[in-house]
């Protein structure tokens, strides 16, 4: 049975196994062997890229274990499960090789980013749910450009910090990614 079957038997829509896809089509290939998916959720990208990788091992955290993410790791081979691992906890943590996380939702994302800085590890982020007002990454001196909106805004902050703190970013949008929120922010060490 493929991936995208088993996420199906586990409840998860077709738009997320696509997200998935389309994510690591963008970011590939990974040079690292340990990885990190932060505000998992079901875990998906993990399976997805464990199973298209095996040189790589996986930490996945997220505060709960989900029921979908029960019923996908069910269904999946003993040869991934040997390479995953999954915490319930905070994304406050030591970090090391390459972090990943699919739309962290509020200020989550500036936190695995400012981790990410602060551990002097490579990363790959696709934020979401940008509340006004909730960012933590402001830059120096940050002159807000005209005629972006707010999302836009907190984007360019983001990057601007990044800069700040000598970090090397692509910004791209995902081609095909079935969501508008499509962009991809990735910072290699």
């Amino acid at each position: 049975m493929n991936l995208d079957e088993k996420s199906s038997l586990a409840g998860i829509k077709l738009r997320h196994f696509k997200k998935v896809v389309r994510f690591y089509d963008t970011i590939e290939p990974i040079n690292s062997e340990l990885v990190y998916n932060l505000c998992c959720g079901n875990a998906l990208a993990s399976w997805y890229i464990l199973n298209a990788n095996e040189k790589i091992k996986f930490i996945s955290v997220d505060k709960i274990k989900t029921e979908k993410y029960r019923r996908l790791e069910s269904l999946m081979e003993d040869s991934l499960k040997e390479r995953h691992l999954f915490l319930e906890q905070d994304i406050g943590m030591h970090l090391e090789g390459f972090v990943i996380s699919i739309h962290p939702c509020g200020n989550l994302a500036d936190r695995i980013i400012l981790a990410c800085i602060e551990q002097g590890v490579s990363f790959a982020i696709v934020p979401c749910c940008y509340k006004p007002g909730r960012q933590l990454l402001k830059p120096k001196n940050y002159i807000r450009p005209l005629g972006l909106d707010r999302i836009e805004i907190v984007d360019d902050m983001r990057i601007k910090y990044l800069r700040e703190n000598k970090r090397d970013v692509v910004v791209k949008r995902i081609e095909n990614f079935p969501s508008p929120m499509n962009k991809l922010i990735m910072s290699h060490i």
